[in-house]
C-alpha cells in the first residue's frame, strides 16, 4: 500500500490542472475580459448572435428609409457610399458622389426575394442593391450569378450594386460583388448614433448600440477584446485547453433531452446513447423473436429505433437490422404494407434498412434556433410520435409477432 503522502501521476496531473484553472480565474486580464463581456446585450439574451436570418432582418429594418427607426435614408445612403468606395477601380454605373445628391426616401427593401437575402429597389433613380449576407455559411450552387441574373432580368437598365457581406470582407466567386465586412456596418451605425442622437429615439439608439456591440463581440474583431483574448491564451493555455475539452455543445444538450424523453416513458427502454445517436425499443419488443446474438458493432435487436444526425438535421428512424432472413423478410413486408411505415426504396439485403423515418429538426433550425426553441420543437415532435406513429408501429409489430407464433405452433 502506498504511503499516505504519496501522490500518483493522476493526482499530480489533477493538482496541476486545478492550479492552472485557479491562476486563470485570479488573472487581472481575465477579470477585465469578463467585465467587458458581462455587459447585457439583448441579442445575446434572445440567442440570435449567429443567426443569418435575424441579422438580415435587422439590416433590412435599418436600410428601409420608411422604417420606424427615424434614420430615414441615412443608413442606406451611407452604407452604399462607403461600400462603393471599396470597389476600387472596378467599373460602376454609380459612384458615391452620385448618391450624395439623391434622396432614397421612396426605396423599397425586400427580404428573401427569390432567395436574395436583401434587395433594395429605388424606382425614381432606377437603382437596385443586392446584399448577400453571410455569417458562418459560404456561397453555394452558383447562387451569386443566379441572383445577379434574376435582378437583371426583373430590373433591366437599372443601376445595379452587389454587396457580398461577410465578417472578414472576403471576396466572392463573382466579380460583380463588392466584398464588404460587418465592420463597415458597425462603423456606419456607430457614426449615425453619434451624429443623430437628437433625431433618433433613445430606444432605437439602444438597439443600434446593442447590435454593433454584439457584432464586435462575436462577428468581427473588437481590438480590445481580441488583444485580451490573445494575451490570456498565451498566459493560460493549459487552463483554457482544459475548459475547451469540457465545453458543452448543442448535440450533447439534444442527447440529454432525448435520453430524458425516452427514460420518462415506462413502455420504452433506452438501448444506447451518445452525441451521435440514441437508440431505444419498446419493452414489448424485448422478446426472443426479435433478438439475435449481438456482435461488437451491432445491437442484438432486429428492430431498433435510432435518433441520429445525418448532416441535415435530427431524424428518428426504425431500422430493420440483421437477423434470420425469413423473419426479416416478413418484417420488411409488414413495413411495405402498413401505415405509418415508410421504408426506403432499397431492396432488402443483408444490411440494416430503415422502414420508418421522421424528421425532428431541420438543418436550419439546428443552426439558428436557441436551445429552448430546439427543446420545445423536439418535445412537440415526440408527443406527436408517441401518441400516433409509435402506437400504430407497436400494434403492427404485435400483430406480426402473433402471426409468427401461430405459424410456429401449427
Amino acid at each position: 500500500m502506498a504511503p499516505a503522502d504519496a501522490r500518483t501521476p493522476s493526482d499530480s496531473s489533477n493538482s496541476d490542472a486545478r492550479a492552472a484553472l485557479r491562476a486563470l480565474v485570479e488573472d487581472s486580464d481575465f477579470r477585465r475580459l469578463r467585465k467587458l463581456l458581462d455587459r447585457f446585450n439583448i441579442f445575446e439574451a434572445i440567442g440570435v448572435v449567429r443567426q443569418e436570418l435575424r441579422h438580415s432582418d435587422l439590416l433590412a429594418f435599418f436600410l428601409d428609409p420608411k422604417g420606424s427607426h427615424g434614420l430615414g435614408d441615412a443608413f442606406v445612403k451611407r452604407l452604399l457610399q462607403e461600400g462603393l468606395g471599396l470597389a476600387g477601380g472596378a467599373a460602376r454605373t454609380i459612384t458615391p458622389s452620385d448618391l450624395a445628391d439623391w434622396s432614397l426616401g421612396s426605396a423599397s427593401v425586400l427580404r428573401e426575394w427569390h432567395n436574395v437575402d436583401i434587395l433594395v429597389v429605388d424606382q425614381p433613380h432606377r437603382l437596385t442593391v443586392v446584399i448577400e449576407n453571410k455569417i458562418d455559411s459560404d456561397e453555394h450552387s452558383n447562387q451569386l450569378k443566379h441572383y445577379r441574373d434574376r435582378v437583371t432580368d426583373e430590373y433591366p437598365g437599372f443601376h445595379a450594386v452587389y454587396f457580398y457581406l461577410t465578417p472578414d470582407g472576403r471576396r466572392s466567386s463573382h466579380p460583380s460583388y463588392i466584398p464588404v465586412s460587418h465592420e463597415l456596418v458597425c462603423t456606419v451605425l456607430e457614426r449615425l448614433v453619434q451624429e443623430r442622437s437628437s433625431e433618433v429615439h433613445p430606444d432605437v439608439q439602444t438597439l443600434m448600440r446593442h447590435y454593433t456591440q454584439m457584432l464586435r463581440r462575436h462577428i468581427v474583431d473588437e481590438p480590445e477584446v481580441a488583444d485580451l483574448c490573445r494575451q490570456i491564451y498565451r498566459d493560460h493555455r493549459r487552463a483554457l485547453d482544459l475548459i475547451f475539452e469540457q465545453r458543452p455543445d448543442r448535440q450533447s444538450g439534444i442527447r440529454e433531452i432525448l435520453k430524458l424523453l425516452i427514460e420518462e416513458r415506462p413502455d420504452l427502454r433506452l438501448n444506447y446513447s451518445s452525441k451521435a445517436e440514441s437508440q431505444f425499443i419498446p419493452h414489448a419488443w424485448d422478446v426472443a423473436a426479435l433478438e439475435v446474438p449481438p456482435t461488437d458493432h451491432l445491437s442484438k435487436r432486429i428492430l431498433l429505433f435510432y435518433f441520429w444526425y445525418p448532416g441535415d438535421g435530427l431524424r428518428l428512424g426504425l431500422y430493420l437490422q440483421r437477423g434470420p432472413p425469413e423473419r426479416r423478410q416478413r418484417l420488411f413486408a409488414m413495413g411495405s404494407e402498413r401505415l405509418p411505415f415508410n421504408p426506403t426504396s432499397k431492396p432488402l439485403g443483408s444490411r440494416s434498412v430503415a422502414i420508418y423515418q421522421r424528421t425532428y429538426l431541420t438543418q436550419s433550425l439546428l443552426e439558428e434556433a436557441s436551445t429552448s426553441t430546439l427543446e420545445e420543437e423536439i418535445r412537440k415532435q415526440w408527443d406527436t410520435f408517441v401518441n400516433g406513429d409509435l402506437v400504430a408501429i407497436t400494434a403492427a409489430v404485435a400483430d406480426e409477432l402473433r402471426e409468427c407464433q401461430e405459424l410456429h405452433s401449427s
